[in-house]
């Protein structure tokens, strides 16, 4: 039986004779799974919170400015009502009844009442 040569400590090293532990690679493997995992959910995160800071500020502007075309159709409205008052003002309809239409007051005697 032969004896087996003599190696010195730079031949191990060299060889490579120091291997890793049983199940560490699967350990490492695991570990990197799980901070992908986290950078995935930490990356979902903070995208969904942006997202429905951006709807805020979206629906901010949607409501200041419906806000505005209220003001305006407020404004609008009692305009419109102070014109409407003016143009149903007896003293203009007279007015527009003689002047325009050359129409004149009717006597009493040619008033007729209907029952």
């Amino acid at each position: 039986m032969a004896r087996p040569a003599k190696t010195s400590w730079m031949d191990l090293l060299g060889r490579q004779i120091i291997r890793p532990r049983q199940g560490t690679v699967r350990r490492e493997r695991q570990f990197i799974i799980k901070m992908v995992a986290c950078l995935l959910l930490y990356g979902a995160s903070a995208t969904a919170y942006v997202w429905i800071h951006l709807q805020n500020i979206s629906m901010g502007y949607a409501v200041a400015r419906i806000s505005r075309v209220q003001d305006e159709l407020l404004q609008q409205k009692s305009e419109l009502l102070i014109e409407w008052e003016m143009l149903r003002a007896p003293q203009r309809i007279a007015r527009i009844a003689e002047q325009e239409l050359g129409m004149v007051p009717a006597d009493p005697y040619e008033m007729v009442i209907v029952k």
